[in-house]
This record gives structure tokens, C-alpha cells and sequence, in this order.
């Protein structure tokens, strides 16, 4: 599964919850501060996703940001996945740590289950 493939699935993911959610692409990106268009492009996977932006849209969708991201992907890319997350967790306010907190749990899971 190639990077590109990952953010596709992430972005299938949440127009899944978007439309279950009865929210509009309008909506979730008044949201995230930004546009319909490029919310469209996140859920097409044209865009990468970053975990601000994950956050933000479970935040809007009411879920937990984890339920885009789990069981993605092989060992290799969740190894990745998992190191920026960890680095971005070093460089985020104390107020975002903790929503990431839950992403950067179910990867070290993922990353332990595969040894």
C-alpha cells in the first residue's frame, strides 16, 4: 500500500462518517477553516492529511480521529505513520497533544501487534 493509497482510504473513511453524519463538505470545512473544494480533495485522498486536520474533523464529526486511521496500511507505513505522529506530538500545544494522544496509542498498538 503506497502512501497515496493511505490517503485515499483516509479520505474514503470520512466521507463515509461526513455522509453518515448528515454533514455537508461545506460544513466540515467551515470547520477546518477551509474550502469545500479542498475538502473534497482531502476525502479523494489529492490532499494529504495531516493530525490537526484529523482532529478537527472528529471533532466536527463527533468520533474519535483514530477510527480514520486504524488498521491501515502494512508494518511499514504504520512504523512511519507512527514516527511523525510522535514527532508532531513534540511540537503541538498542550491542548492537542491530548486528542492526538488516543492516535499515537492505537499506533504503538498496531506497530507492537506486528512484532
Amino acid at each position: 500500500m503506497t502512501i497515496i493509497d493511505v490517503d485515499r482510504e483516509i479520505g474514503q473513511r470520512i466521507m463515509t462518517v461526513r455522509r453518515s453524519a448528515g454533514i455537508s463538505r461545506a460544513e466540515l470545512g467551515k470547520h477546518m477553516g477551509i474550502t469545500a473544494q479542498q475538502t473534497g480533495k482531502i476525502e479523494r485522498g489529492q490532499a494529504p492529511i495531516t493530525p490537526t486536520r484529523l482532529i478537527q474533523i472528529g471533532e466536527k464529526l463527533r468520533v474519535c480521529p483514530s477510527i480514520f486511521i486504524k488498521d491501515i496500511g502494512d508494518k511499514k507505513h504504520r512504523d512511519h505513520f507512527a514516527a511523525v505522529v510522535s514527532i508532531i506530538l513534540d511540537t503541538l500545544p498542550e491542548n492537542q497533544v491530548s486528542h492526538l494522544a488516543s492516535v499515537a496509542e492505537l499506533l504503538w498498538d498496531m506497530q507492537n501487534q506486528s512484532k
